[in-house]
């Protein structure tokens, strides 16, 4: 829907910033497409069962570390070109420049957030012996979200690209509550993520 509510009615080059958005939106989403498969696969294999995909029967049974730690990388980077943090988010300065502002309000609103809950919902839960792997990384990048988002919002002078960059750094906040391992850090990025 993005692709044809940019691509209509958007402003200036509109087709170039949506065509780069569906690029990186699609290579992300392809990418975790082979993660979620490569991981009901990995389950089956290494536990004797048949392939299942359900969240139930894939936490009875676990993939090894190793196994986890490169389905870890596809859904990261997948769900990194959605929040989208950086180096990931090459796509959103185009695409909020040229988004009418009643597409941009639900781009910001919805699709950074949708990455956010697909760690919390899939990505901790189902694998974390490689979340703990690439904790420290992962608040990294949430920290550098956090402030490179901050400085790049207050030097535009463009308000759509303030909501974008702002909405980079809201999201590193939200990734270092999931990232923090805490009740409470999670629960504050819930918060984040409704606000």
């Amino acid at each position: 829907p993005f692709y044809l509510l940019i691509g209509m009615w958007g402003e200036g080059d509109r087709r170039a910033a949506v065509t780069k958005f569906m690029i990186y939106t699609l290579a992300g989403s392809l990418l975790m497409f082979a993660a979620a498969i490569a991981l009901g696969h990995a389950s089956a294999v290494q536990n004797g069962t048949q392939i299942s995909f359900l969240f139930s029967d894939l936490l009875e049974n676990p993939v090894s570390a190793g196994t986890q730690n490169w389905i870890f990388a596809g859904f990261a980077i997948g769900l990194l070109v959605k929040m989208p943090l950086p180096p990931l988010h090459g796509w959103m300065p185009d695409t909020y420049r040229a988004a009418p502002l009643t597409v941009l309000i639900p781009l910001s609103a919805v699709v950074a957030k949708l990455g956010a809950y697909g760690f919390l919902r899939i990505v901790l839960p189902q694998l974390p012996a490689a979340s703990q792997h690439f904790q420290a990384l992962m608040l990294v990048i949430a920290l550098v979200g956090i402030i490179y988002g901050s400085i790049m919002a207050f030097s535009q002078d463009d308000a759509r690209l303030v909501v974008g960059y702002s909405s980079i750094a809201q999201i590193g906040f939200i990734a270092l509550g999931i990232f923090a391992f805490d009740a409470k850090g999670a629960q504050g990025a819930i918060l984040q993520m409704i606000n």
